[in-house]
């Protein structure tokens, strides 16, 4: 909790506006996006809203007013996303309507909020006028769902059904699904008659974790074939279940601010790229070792204002001088920064040094003078920055640029870094990524075309926070591409020309532009991001065991990002429905039989 935070003016201005349910019984929601308009009419929560960190604040301290206002511990997490006004005939989708809420409390009087929302969350604001609800069958790749072997309600679809789909539905007394975290979810719920199957599945030789409760781990070396198949069963029938994910933040929704940074920047396309997302909203700092005017970014950076350029030695940038920076800058520290790009210098790393007489690297990318040897130190203390504000913000996206052809992911810090499973290798060209939205039409005679043109250039991207199988497109010789020549398979712009001759229609790209990332690869590697983080958070997207993606239920210990299949994992969710993945199961037996070891000792 934010030690400025005045929590008692939050507590009377909760009580005055909104009611409780105490006892758990009412379908009580009080949408986020309501309750942030409600509080910009009182001064002193809508300046305490206009930061980031305030903002967390007053949210974490309204969670704990209504779990206080509760005569028991809450049954379901009071942060959560509901799904409603849905079609029945249409798949689940991003488009669907849904909502940010918090449960057991809603709104006293509706004439506190405003017309439209009004009309938009009417059946949030107006618990009976929900009803029960269904939706068709899931195909999305998404998170998790964990079974609590609870017994379908009077009101629901009964499990006769044998169509396949799943069924959702709205109980009485309480929300139908809990959905705190992801955006989209496959609900998946298991017929408990299953579950001794599933403790005796297996994967990779090692069958189910016992309970806590017992002291020995079974071993079996026969896989057991109906087991998976009965679990895959279970998996598309549907009771009643509770939905328990680890929690998701996406800093992008809503109305705040969005922090990010552009480190050896040039021209500042990350920032540009986001300025046309977010406009207003955009609090950036652009850091280079040039003046703005000669990196080009004086038409968008100020000295002092939402975009700020600081000329400064980019390689001698620790986590501790960042933090500074955006302390004083913005007012916020670097857990609030969402995104940070480098386009670390690549005068080294090209290959096409190795012509020159004394090369600053070798062809596996190791330093040969004093040049090669300053970028080694550069980009080691570049990494460790990434890996800092990594540590303070799990969902951060991360992005270090270089052209593909050089020994960049041959260098051995780069290497090593790599083999990291949170780093994802993108591959583009520049001519592909271009987009005619951000980055303009190409225009004009077949043979003088004019306009947004890109040369091919095929760059590297190493990246954090976006999902493992994602990709960028690569130009083909062959291939349709709008920066080639029309009627000729040769691109109008080219970096180099090795032959002295130009091909018809075509030039050598201005020195200023050769190292421009287009907007459009920018955006598509954030919307890759988005699509990441709002349903895996900083998890992985692949199962820890056959390293496949698909539906995997992510493991709630804090600070793990290992997520199963569960048709992989050792041991079934626990009986409140959390999941644990098998290394922390198996680190939790390892305590037990420790703490019984020094039990027994004392004895």
């Amino acid at each position: 909790m934010d030690d400025a935070l005045d929590e008692q003016h939050v507590f009377a201005w909760v009580e005055q506006f909104f009611k409780f349910d105490s006892r758990q019984d009412q379908d009580f929601f009080a949408p986020k996006e309501v309750v942030r308009d409600m509080l910009q009419h009182d001064e002193y929560l809508a300046n305490t809203m206009k930061s980031q960190t305030g903002a967390r604040a007053i949210n974490n301290c309204i969670i704990d007013i209504i779990r206080d206002m509760l005569d028991q511990p809450p049954r379901h997490e009071i942060s959560t996303q509901y799904a409603y006004g849905t079609d029945p005939n249409k798949p689940r989708s991003s488009r669907q309507q849904k909502a940010r809420c918090y449960r057991y409390m809603a709104v006293k009087d509706l004439q506190h909020v405003r017309p439209d929302f009004r009309t938009q969350f009417d059946k949030l604001l107006r618990p009976e006028s929900r009803r029960t609800r269904s939706t068709t069958e899931v195909a999305s790749v998404t998170a998790v769902a964990m079974p609590q072997g609870v017994e379908p309600s009077t009101e629901q679809q009964s499990d006769d059904d044998s169509d396949g789909s799943i069924h959702e539905v709205t109980p009485t007394l309480e929300p139908e699904v809990e959905v705190d975290k992801i955006d989209e979810i496959e609900i998946i719920s298991f017929d408990p008659a299953e579950d001794q199957h599933r403790n005796k599945r297996q994967c990779s030789g090692f069958a189910a974790l016992p309970p806590p409760s017992a002291g020995t781990m079974l071993v079996d070396e026969h896989s057991d074939e109906s087991g998976v198949d009965a679990t895959d069963a279970a998996m598309n029938s549907c009771l009643e279940a509770d939905i328990i994910a680890t929690a998701l933040f996406d800093p992008y929704t809503g109305e705040g601010l969005v922090y990010m940074s552009e480190l050896y920047s040039g021209t500042a396309t990350c920032v540009r790229q986001m300025l046309h997302r977010f406009g207003s909203r955009l609090r950036a700092l652009i850091v280079d070792c040039v003046p703005a005017q000669e990196c080009g970014v004086a038409d968008i950076a100020k000295d002092s204002g939402p975009i700020i350029f600081y000329k400064y030695n980019v390689g001698i940038v620790t986590f501790e001088l960042f933090k500074k920076w955006y302390q004083y800058f913005f007012q916020v520290g670097p857990e609030a920064v969402s995104r940070i790009h480098a386009s670390f210098c690549c005068e080294t790393f090209g290959y096409i040094n190795l012509c020159n007489e004394n090369p600053p690297r070798d062809k596996h990318g190791r330093a040969q003078n004093n040049t090669g040897h300053l970028h080694d130190q550069h980009l080691i203390r570049l990494l460790e920055l990434f890996n800092s504000l990594l540590a303070v913000n799990p969902i951060m996206l991360q992005t270090i640029e270089n052209p593909d052809h050089s020994s960049f992911l041959k260098f051995d810090p780069i290497a090593k870094a790599m083999a990291d499973p949170s780093w994802t290798i993108l591959t583009g060209s520049h001519c592909k990524g271009a987009t005619v939205e951000l980055d303009g039409e190409v225009f004009g005679p077949d043979l003088n075309r004019q306009g947004a043109l890109k040369p091919r250039k095929d760059t590297i991207y190493c990246t954090r926070n976006i999902g493992s199988k994602s990709q960028l497109e690569v130009c083909s010789k062959k291939g349709e591409c709008r920066m080639k020549v029309p009627g000729y398979q040769h691109h109008v712009l080219i970096i180099a020309n090795h032959t002295g001759k130009n091909l018809p229609g075509q030039r050598l790209v201005p020195a200023a532009q050769k190292a421009v990332i287009p907007l459009g690869v920018h955006d598509k590697i954030f919307g890759l991001h988005r699509d990441k983080i709002t349903t895996f958070g900083a998890h992985s997207d692949l199962c820890s065991n056959c390293g496949e993606t698909g539906t995997l239920a992510l493991c709630q210990t804090t600070g793990c990002t290992h997520a199963h299949h569960l048709h992989c994992c050792m041991q079934i969710p626990d009986s409140h429905g959390h999941f644990y993945c098998d290394s922390c199961n198996m680190e939790h037996h390892l305590q037990e039989r420790r703490s019984g070891q020094q039990s027994t000792s004392g004895l």
